[in-house]
């Protein structure tokens, strides 16, 4: 099980953590304040194929072309991920989780898990 911070919930992240075989869940801390930049786990383009965005109405419009209308979209909510996915929106929830495993399992923070 992983407790990921919020700050570092991506679409990068979370593929990597797709390939790999050894985690069993995924609880991921609420970024305060939320991050500035923004994010969307939806598509950039929704509906891509359907309606006016499909092939038979023209490439002019196909695939959102000409125009983006979710450019924070990411797609991780059209991912099938291995193991649950948890959004822990309490601080103390998180803080008791830290504490809990700092007890039965010596901590270890890492401030980027892909490099663990």
């Amino acid at each position: 099980m992983i407790l990921l911070n919020g700050n570092l919930f991506s679409r990068e992240i979370l593929m990597k953590l797709k390939g790999t075989s050894r985690i069993s869940g995924l609880a991921v801390a609420a970024a305060s304040p939320a991050p500035s930049e923004g994010f969307s786990p939806g598509l950039k383009c929704p509906n891509d194929g359907f309606g006016l965005y499909s092939e038979q109405h023209g490439p002019e419009f196909a695939h959102c072309n000409g125009s983006v209308w979710n450019p924070l979209g990411s797609g991780v909510s059209y991912e099938d991920f291995p193991f649950p996915i948890f959004l822990l929106q309490d601080a103390n929830e998180t803080q008791t989780i830290k504490e809990v495993l700092g007890e039965q399992n010596p901590l270890k923070i890492c401030e980027n898990p892909l490099k663990m």
